[in-house]
């Protein structure tokens, strides 16, 4: 699951060093299999076998099409647009990956019932958000004060009776 701030005061305005997160091809496929990043990063696609693959998506915010990747070979993806994209060989149908683009560089990956926790987010006021494949997507407002740690649970909304 991955749980994400977006901003209420400023919402679209970039709050952090842009990271560049890293997809690797490998025996096994794309590893990791599901990534975050934040909108504005770039990632990394780097082939370590020792096949040819060409990784693409359709994802309407943010589609590209990188050709073929020899051995050895690498090339960056930049993500501008908030959103989920999901990558494909169309040499190997089965190596696939899904990168969820945050609207912001406030998130966290983790799995339940495990808790998690945000580092380093400015005061303010913010949407948090709540993401995954396989359940319905959460949110609640939280307040952020200043040099404060703010507690929030957040979970699916119960099934109607």
């Amino acid at each position: 699951m991955i749980v994400f701030l977006e901003s209420l005061d400023a919402p679209g305005t970039p709050e952090g060093p842009a990271r560049r997160p890293v997809l690797r091809l490998g025996e096994k496929g794309l590893v990791p299999s599901v990534l975050a990043v934040a909108s504005g990063d770039s990632i990394l696609l780097e082939n370590t076998t020792g096949i040819y693959h060409r990784l693409f998506s359709y994802s309407e915010s943010n589609p590209f099409d990188l050709g073929v990747l020899r051995r050895g070979e690498a090339r960056s993806v930049g993500l501008g647009a908030p959103g989920v994209v999901r990558i494909y060989c169309s040499l190997h149908p089965s190596e696939r990956a899904v990168v969820f683009v945050a609207p912001s560089p406030h998130f966290v990956t983790f799995r339940p019932p495990a808790g998690y926790e945000i580092r380093d987010v400015p005061a303010g006021r913010y949407r948090l958000h709540a993401w995954s494949e396989s359940a319905p997507a959460p949110s609640r407002t939280v307040t952020v004060p200043s040099g404060a740690a703010v507690s929030a649970e957040i979970s699916p909304p119960a099934a109607p009776e």
